[in-house]
């Protein structure tokens, strides 16, 4: 790579930071005529292909809209930084992003977009606010990419395409799988909201055997004290919501004195608890997995385990569906925090269709689990070949 010359973005085109056409003027949105991106509409971690907007602007809009012709490359600057898309179409986007509208004589636009997300790590060592990261336009103009020949640009773009396209794939057959599910459970027991067999109705709390939360058996500032980052022998995971979010066990997450998780007896996790958050996001749904080490409950969650006349996997598709989480939000609490209460929880109400029937979709949905954990191993390996493949573009190693 020692031959590519190495330019500022601003020498590979024009940078114009986006802007907000004036709310006030209702003709500025009475039309959906040009797509008008927000941070929301990318997609961390790759290239968003961007076709169309969540908001857009009208045509009379333009006087006072940046409007971006098609190939623009835009790169949100505040906030998250570092998210990047191609608009297919012409666009407008707001302040949080700053758009650069190639020179295609000396630049390919997937190119560059691809040179940036190389370089992401950088972008956020930039941003110089710990409150609301931000790269100001000069700042980015100002950062420095590789630029080798133009045909060298395309062939390096459609290496890192294919490879993308291939990750895509492999996502979208696994959310296949997890439509395949959904469609599972509406058949063999009717769309809950309508219930059209007729399943009892009844409250949550007749078929827990356990709820609890991570401050019920011990004191917060014991356990405070005792949570830490090492993942060494005698500490176990404290897990949160965030980890189960991600479904992610292993990176960033926190560990607890294993003196302190004899402490919380039972807020121990084994795996197939149901976890509810009962703060902030308060009311969603998690199933705790199997993951083969000692874990405690993290905060702000409860933890449900349930009698022997139900299955979890059932309850845990009855409670993520449309009715559960509509049935979930009538027992939310709080204008600006949202809460919910062990006894809401216990008054959720779910349906009751026999026991037998449970059990049939559980085993479908544990034939299908064992599918989707092989896509998703693929897709690791995916994932990692195609940032191994990124840094050899970059280092000259390919082409």
């Amino acid at each position: 790579m020692s031959k590519w010359e190495m330019v500022r973005l601003g020498d590979v085109g024009v940078i114009i930071t986006g802007n907000t056409p004036r709310k006030s003027d209702l003709k500025n949105y009475e039309t959906n005529d040009i797509p008008f991106y927000k941070p929301g509409d990318f997609i961390e971690g790759r290239i968003s292909s961007l076709r169309k907007a969540e908001n857009n602007i009208s045509t009379y809009a333009k006087k006072s809209a940046r409007i971006l012709p098609q190939g623009s490359v835009l790169v949100t600057c505040i906030g998250i930084i570092g998210k990047i898309g191609v608009i297919q179409e012409e666009s407008a986007c707001n302040q949080q992003i700053n758009a650069i509208i190639p020179d295609e004589i000396i630049c390919f636009n997937r190119y560059l977009s691809y040179a940036i997300l190389h370089i992401n790590k950088s972008l956020n060592d930039i941003a110089n606010s710990a409150v609301v990261p931000i790269i100001n336009k000069s700042q980015f103009s100002n950062i420095i990419i590789p630029l080798p020949p133009l045909d060298i640009q395309k062939k390096i773009a459609a290496a890192l395409d294919t490879a993308n396209a291939l990750i895509e794939k492999r996502k979208e057959q696994i959310e296949k799988l997890d439509l395949l599910i959904k469609s599972q459970f509406i058949e063999m027991f009717g769309d809950p909201v309508t219930n059209p067999k007729g399943w009892e109705r009844t409250p949550m709390g007749k078929y827990i055997a356990l709820l609890t939360d991570f401050s019920a058996n011990g004191s917060y500032e014991y356990l405070d004290s005792n949570i830490v980052m090492s993942n060494e022998p005698g500490y176990a995971l404290m897990v949160r919501t965030t980890d189960l979010e991600k479904n992610d066990f292993e990176k960033d997450v926190k560990y607890i004195d294993i003196k302190a998780y004899e402490i919380l007896k039972k807020s121990k996790l084994f795996g197939n608890e149901i976890i509810i958050n009962k703060i902030g996001s308060a009311g969603k749904v998690y199933i705790m997995p199997v993951i083969g080490k000692p874990a405690s409950l993290g905060r702000n969650a409860f933890m449900i385990r349930y009698k022997s006349d139900i299955n979890i996997k059932f309850i845990y598709y009855l409670l993520v569906s449309r009715y559960g989480e509509r049935e979930i939000q009538k027992h939310i609490r709080g204008a600006v925090t949202k809460t919910i209460t062990k006894e809401a929880v216990k008054s959720i109400q779910i349906l009751c269709p026999p026991l037998y029937l449970q059990t049939q979709f559980a085993e479908f949905v544990e034939k299908v689990e064992a599918q989707k954990t092989l896509l998703q191993k693929s897709l690791a390996d995916m994932e990692q070949n195609y940032q191994s493949l990124l840094q050899k573009c970059f280092k000259g190693e390919i082409f």
